[in-house]
């Protein structure tokens, strides 16, 4: 679990991205645990992610809906990568989610879809920063921040496990 963060600044947006990677770090010590577990085990500790794998797709949506325009607006580049990015990891979190209703599937392609999964967040998260966090922290207000972090959580929490 992530330590609690004060997210009452200008840094909002910046701060759920670091909570974000903490999930991903999560996913991963799982990931490195799985060849050591049993068949029982693994189904255990994929549906104990499940929720962290739905929540980091859930968020890439909301993403595209609320902080995407606002940083086109200030000139955000890049942004159709990104939203190729969110694709992607909502393929892969279906595959995972596949695999937990059907677990008799090849574990090692568990543990890959696992890791394609993180690996694509974090660099996404990454590209994020720099092309889209970093325009709308240049010319909004905490006040703004605030807003569409608040916009995005709710977006995510209602659209999440869809």
């Amino acid at each position: 679990m992530a330590p609690a963060v004060d997210v009452s600044g200008h840094d909002q947006l910046r701060t759920e991205a670091t909570l974000l990677r903490s999930r991903v770090l999560a996913i991963r010590r799982v990931v490195r645990h799985l060849p050591g577990l049993s068949d029982a085990g693994v189904v255990d500790a994929i549906t104990r992610i499940r929720p962290l794998i739905n929540h980091l797709a859930a968020h890439g949506r909301a993403e595209e809906h609320i902080i995407y325009p606002y940083a086109e607006r200030f000139g955000g580049t890049g942004l159709t990568l990104l939203r190729d990015d969110h694709t992607r990891l909502e393929e892969l979190a279906s595959a995972i989610t596949a695999w937990t209703w059907a677990p008799t599937m090849d574990r090692a392609k568990l543990a890959l879809s696992l890791t394609v999964f993180c690996d694509l967040a974090e660099a996404h998260l990454d590209r994020e920063a720099d092309r889209c966090l970093e325009v709308i922290h240049a010319h909004s207000s905490a006040r703004t921040e605030r807003y569409l972090h608040g916009e995005v959580e709710i977006e995510t929490f209602e659209t999440e496990g869809q």
